[in-house]
């Protein structure tokens, strides 16, 4: 897990990830989003609405971390939702998971 969160900072550094609830929602309707990472803490109903926009618009999503750590490795507070905006860092974090 270490090494995905290390992986997720290094694209977040790259301008490769977009977080929070608005962003995140905003780049897997565009189709601009590769992976969408969920905290695993986050409310129930944060997780619902996530997982099955994920599912609606065929974007892989991973339930991963805790809102603090995601909020660490990104920046800022914590947050619910991550998106990776890029395949190359999908596909490695995908693998590390």
């Amino acid at each position: 897990m270490d090494k995905a969160l290390n992986l997720l900072g290094l694209a977040t550094r790259a301008n490769k990830t977009r977080s929070g609830a608005a962003l995140a929602e905003k780049t897997v309707k565009s189709g601009e989003a590769y992976l969408l990472l969920i905290a695993g803490d986050c409310a129930e109903n944060t997780m619902d609405k996530f997982s099955s926009m994920a599912d609606y618009y065929e974007v892989d999503y991973k339930i991963f971390a805790t809102r603090e750590l995601l909020g660490k490795f990104t920046g800022g507070g914590e947050k619910s939702v991550v998106t990776v905006l890029d395949c190359g860092f999908s596909e490695a974090i995908k693998k590390l998971l």
